[in-house]
């Protein structure tokens, strides 16, 4: 978490600190009090290479259309989700070192939430600097 907040310090962000475990969208609504569509999922898929997919997190990942990006892509299980990342399910953040893909409709938020580095941390941030802080990032249709 602390090269998470390193990447981040010189956004508009926020880490959200709670004494629970924050793993779904539905616990980051409640807590926070605002909608699903404000939330982001942070879903790591295995593909050719590990992709970071983000989507809106009253969305699903549309795997006909991720498959236009690589057509044998998969769900990554938790023990993979943490070899690959670093973080474990339910805290991954919208910033890594791998591909990323990150759904048009996350991008007309002024700010989402998001995976904060660990379960019991969210990260408030604008999606446009989702897309300045990650190095291979495009903005792509992948939800339903």
């Amino acid at each position: 978490m602390k090269n998470l907040k390193e990447r981040v310090k010189n956004y508009d962000t926020e880490f959200i600190e709670f004494k629970e475990k924050v793993r779904t969208v539905k616990q980051a609504e409640e807590l926070l009090g605002i909608s699903s569509r404000e939330i982001i999922k942070s879903l790591v898929m295995i593909g050719d290479e590990p992709i970071l997919c983000i989507i809106p997190g009253n969305k699903s990942i549309d795997f006909k259309k991720l498959r236009k990006f690589c057509e044998n892509i998969r769900l990554a299980t938790e023990e993979e989700v943490l070899n690959i990342t670093g973080y474990k399910v339910g805290g991954v953040p919208p910033i890594l070192d791998i591909k990323v893909l990150i759904d048009k409709r996350v991008m007309n938020k002024e700010y989402v939430y998001g995976g904060g580095g660990s379960e019991h941390a969210l990260l408030k941030i604008k999606p446009q600097d989702i897309v300045k802080i990650n190095r291979n990032i495009e903005i792509v249709n992948i939800a339903k």
